[in-house]
């Protein structure tokens, strides 16, 4: 566990030549002032910009005609650090270390290197995991005026290039529930289920593929080569030539039906006239030696028909011989029926086989359209066989991260402390409602509520590091900045209930307070150590000529330094 002191700053504008110099102590530092606009903001402020942090200064505030330097101690170890627009040079007692204009690569990397620590999180374009900038060392450290008192955790500018969860789980860096692995080990999870889901979207495209190729495949006669090719084929051509007779053969049989039971029909008519002068047609010789013909009329008739005629008409008279008539129709009916129904199924068993045979198509083009689709379906069934093995190894892979995340060490004890800090703190505010009672939660803090909402965040914030120190978690500790906590109290009591919270922070090496009127409360905050004050009483005049003719020298060295930064020196 390393600490971090800030010594001193020193902001200089290079355009009106004047500057501020101030200093710091350990333990507890308050800028105040009677008044507004004095500078509170902007020196405070100006501490962790110095360091690579982007924040939101006040609009009458250039912060790009400006050098910010600190001088900081790691350890006991002294360090300054000097800024101009987006350059750096950081010096380790007198000798330059770095000098870059890359936050997120070079001056993260250096920091990380100085203070044995640094927060790794999955960039938001691509969820690579990479070491965040500076800000995100700083981040629970730093409660803004603007930004601060509006969402926990804000203060600081530009850090959308994380996911909102990923910003907050940074949290657990602190605490020692992270590192760089179980950041890696999570951004892995979250690409593995981003693979899952591409390969299930391509798995059911292979299926439907599979299942279309599976039909195609029945029409076709499967062949290996041209040769096994035209056996298969020769099986069902000789199937429908075989039909193709039996089905004439059977059509044949149906039309002399059709025509004879036509006859039957029509000759019923007849039994009406037949008069007895119907004569045979006399050529014996002739194929209608068995058709009897009306002279009278020319009405012609089976010789069958005749005969029973003419056994019966004079005795059975006409109706009977119709009724015999009507008996041959009925039999010649029924056995039409199952003749045609013979018929439609032999021109069914055509259809199946003419769907397998296609003599309009020549073999070999058929041989290849069955080997490509064979091939093609081959290959897409092995395709698919090995997206359903990947989606089983993937989800396995799954399944061990989550384990092994979800045996973080401390995580549930953290919480647990967490969670008790901060409802003792919620409480001694008088902050407290039924309504949060289960929904205190690390990663998801209550949000602000009107003239309780300084109270909420800074319990919530305060709940942080009492449990890093109840836990007697190795994390780094730097200096906790608070700009304007009592900016939405109208309330005395509750003024002096928040600055008596502040001041019973006992595990933070440094803390810098800027509030307005300190001294009206500095008897009830109860604290009897040392508090370095600093009054701050002009408005507009935070820098001053004095103070930059005073460091002139320092000054200007490094703006020349950092104005003259190229490329190649970097």
């Amino acid at each position: 566990m390393k600490e971090l002191i800030f010594n001193s700053i020193l902001i200089a504008d290079i355009s009106k030549k004047a500057a501020r110099f101030q200093e710091f102590s350990k333990g507890f530092n308050v800028i105040t002032s009677s008044d507004n606009h004095v500078g509170k903001s902007s020196l405070v402020k100006s501490l962790y910009y110095a360091l690579g942090a982007e924040v939101e200064f006040d609009r009458t505030w250039d912060k790009n005609s400006k050098i910010y330097i600190v001088s900081f101690t790691i350890d006991n170890k002294k360090y300054q650090i000097a800024r101009f627009l987006k350059r750096f040079a950081l010096f380790e007692n007198d000798e330059m270390i770095l000098l870059t204009d890359s936050v997120t690569k070079e001056l993260s990397k250096k920091f990380e290197d100085l203070f044995s620590f640094g927060v790794y999180l999955p960039n938001k374009s691509d969820n690579k995991v990479e070491l965040a900038p500076p800000v995100f060392m700083f981040m629970p450290y730093y409660i803004d005026q603007d930004r601060g008192w509006v969402e926990i955790y804000d203060s600081f500018s530009n850090l959308e290039q994380y996911k909102k969860d990923a910003r907050i789980k940074s949290l657990y860096y602190h605490l020692g529930v992270y590192n760089k692995d179980t950041i890696d080990l999570m951004a892995k999870k979250d690409s593995l289920f981003s693979q899952l889901e591409k390969l299930a979207v391509e798995g059911e495209r292979l299926r439907t593929v599979i299942n279309a190729l599976s039909d195609e495949l029945k029409n076709i006669v499967p062949a290996e080569n041209i040769a096994e090719l035209d056996r298969n084929l020769a099986v069902p051509k000789e199937k429908i030539s075989l039909l193709v007779k039996e089905i004439g053969a059977k059509r044949n049989e149906i039309q002399k039906l059709e025509t004879s039971l036509e006859n039957h029909k029509y000759q019923l008519t007849a039994i009406d006239i037949v008069k007895q002068h119907v004569i045979e047609i006399p050529t014996s010789s002739s194929p209608m030696k068995n058709i009897l013909s009306c002279p009278n009329c020319g009405y012609v008739m089976d010789r069958e028909i005749f005969d029973i005629v003419q056994k019966n008409y004079s005795s059975l008279n006409k109706k009977y011989a119709k009724q015999q008539i009507l008996l041959l129709t009925q039999q010649i009916e029924s056995k039409l029926t199952k003749l045609k129904s013979e018929y439609v199924d032999l021109m069914n068993k055509m259809k199946e086989e003419e769907s397998i045979y296609d003599e309009s198509k020549d073999a070999y083009d058929t041989y290849l359209a069955q080997k490509g689709l064979k091939t093609t379906f081959n290959t897409m069934s092995d395709s698919y066989e090995n997206n359903i093995a990947e989606q089983a190894k993937i989800n396995e892979a799954i399944k061990e991260i989550s384990l092994e995340l979800r045996n973080l060490p401390n995580k549930k004890e953290v919480e647990e402390k967490y969670i008790e800090f901060a409802t003792q703190n919620l409480l001694a505010l008088g902050a407290w409602e039924p309504s949060y009672e289960g929904q205190i939660k690390l990663l998801k803090p209550l949000k602000g509520q009107g003239t309780l909402t300084n109270k909420i965040i800074l319990a919530q914030v305060v709940a942080l590091f009492q449990t890093m120190d109840f836990l007697q978690i190795e994390s780094n500790k730097f200096p906790f900045i608070i700009d304007s906590p009592r900016g939405n109290e109208a309330s005395v009591i509750s003024s002096e209930e928040i600055l008596r919270l502040i001041f019973r922070i006992d595990c933070i090496p440094q803390i810098i307070l800027a509030t307005i009127d300190f001294s009206d409360f500095k008897d009830s905050v109860n604290y009897d150590g040392d508090i370095n004050t600093v009054h701050l009483t002009e408005k507009y005049k935070l820098l001053n000529e004095a103070s930059y003719k005073e460091h002139i020298e320092e000054i200007e060295s490094l703006h020349d330094l950092l104005s003259n930064l190229k490329k190649d020196e970097i």
